[in-house]
């Protein structure tokens, strides 16, 4: 049995971090990006709308604290695709777990509510002025990046927009737009490679550091959404983020480390928010491009991730759940992985290969096990990383939060049983449907 010491982690030693340089203005630009790719949209598209917002509301002589709630209420606006198994409920559920002001998720919600009505113009006078800013810097956004090519021509489109659709809406706001379209600087920021400045230097002057709590409990509330991206996947990342958590303390990693793998856990799915879901859902086999955007996921994962501060190793971490030790991996088919690499992996396929898939029955305890087992003897994943997955899901005093959430998903309406590959016929392919977690 493997021994339970840090050390073997990269023969490094891990100090401990309860406390981690992460500002909160950081974390939430970052997580905006994994948002925008839940609605298939632009990386930028919540930046800039946030960027154009805080400029409304600073033009318009607004009181601090309601500038620096619009700039979080813009950046994370489309926290909740417009999808029927998303509600209200989920986004005060993810926001009031972030060190932010009360009216933040309730402009949040208030959009998300509009935007459900399909946007009608007769109802925009029951948005707030704060929530009118943000909606019409989102419209003048959208207009922005899908406008002319040519710039004086977008320009000039855009301010006839602003005289017209702008000032039809709210007169305050239009002038306030107005007045940025008459500076050069504006045009500048709204650039793809410049707008990210542009919104940090605008940012509230919060030097907040976020501890190990706080990051622990923002992942998991993000864990939410990209479960609930798709309703078979139920609390897959919760689940991930738990098992590999278990997994690092019996690594002998410290608490504050053993949580750092944890958050890897929770947040390793970040890349599927830009997967559509008529892919994810699908029972059938998948065609060579809905395997192409299958296999970029982790990547975006990384992608995302690797822009907060302090995010080195969850990054890594998050992006290698589909790497193996043979380089027959995605998304770069690295073989140089780490222990804490391949739990995090571990973790994905046996959570996975438990749960029932549109594709898949699922396997029990046993058969799981036995099955990536086998991947350790073909030389796909590290002993070590599946011994401490052995010693997890059959001790009964380990991972019993896991545990508990597992028995509860039993009756959850988020599973449901296919008949189309039973366990057999999953070990004789081995694990090539794996590619699909």
């Amino acid at each position: 049995m493997i021994k339970m010491l840090a050390e073997k982690l990269d023969n490094k030693t891990i100090e401990n971090r309860n406390t981690v340089p992460v500002s909160l203005n950081k974390l939430i630009a970052a997580l905006s990006a994994a948002v925008d790719l839940a609605g298939s949209s632009d990386r930028k598209h919540s930046l800039r709308t946030a960027y154009i917002a805080t400029r409304l509301a600073s033009n318009m002589s607004m009181e601090k604290a309601e500038v620096d709630n619009i700039y979080y209420a813009a950046l994370l606006h489309d926290l909740i695709p417009a999808q029927s198994y998303f509600n209200q409920s989920l986004i005060f559920e993810i926001l009031g777990n972030l060190p932010l002001s009360s009216q933040v998720a309730k402009q949040v919600v208030a959009l998300w509510q509009y935007k459900q009505g399909n946007g009608i113009a007769s109802r925009l006078g029951h948005l707030s002025l704060s929530e009118r800013i943000i909606y019409l810097a989102e419209c003048f956004e959208n207009q922005y990046c899908n406008g002319e090519s040519e710039e004086y021509l977008l320009r000039r489109s855009l301010s006839n927009w602003s005289n017209r659709v702008a000032a039809a809406a709210d007169k305050k706001i239009a002038a306030a737009l107005a007045d940025c379209l008459r500076e050069e600087a504006f045009w500048q920021d709204l650039k793809e490679n410049r707008v990210q400045r542009a919104l940090e230097q605008m940012a509230p002057d919060w030097r907040q550091q976020l501890n190990i709590d706080d990051l622990e409990k923002v992942s998991r509330s993000f864990s939410l959404l990209i479960d609930r991206k798709n309703p078979y996947t139920g609390q897959h990342s919760q689940r991930v983020g738990m098992i590999a958590g278990c997994c690092a303390r019996l690594y002998g990693l410290d608490s504050a480390m053993s949580r750092r793998v944890s958050i890897a856990g929770y947040l390793h799915d970040l890349g599927k928010l830009s997967i559509p879901e008529v892919i994810l859902d699908k029972a059938g086999s998948l065609t060579e491009r809905e395997m192409q955007a299958i296999r970029a996921h982790p990547y975006d994962s990384y992608a995302v991730l690797s822009e907060i501060e302090d995010f080195t190793d969850i990054a890594r971490w998050a992006g290698n759940h589909h790497e193996r030790m043979d380089g027959s991996g995605y998304p770069w088919g690295r073989s140089d992985l780490t222990v804490v690499d391949q739990i995090v992996a571990v973790a994905d396929i046996y959570e996975a290969l438990t749960s029932n898939r549109p594709y898949r029955r699922a396997l029990s305890q046993g058969d799981a096990l036995s099955l990536i087992k086998k991947q350790v003897a073909k030389g796909k994943i590290r002993l070590e990383a599946y011994e401490l997955l052995e010693m997890t899901v059959e001790s009964k005093n380990s991972c019993k939060e896991a545990d508990n959430l597992a028995n509860a998903r039993g009756s959850s309406c988020w599973f449901r049983v296919y008949s189309g590959f039973d366990a057999k016929q999953i070990a004789a392919e081995g694990l090539k449907r794996i590619d699909r977690i």
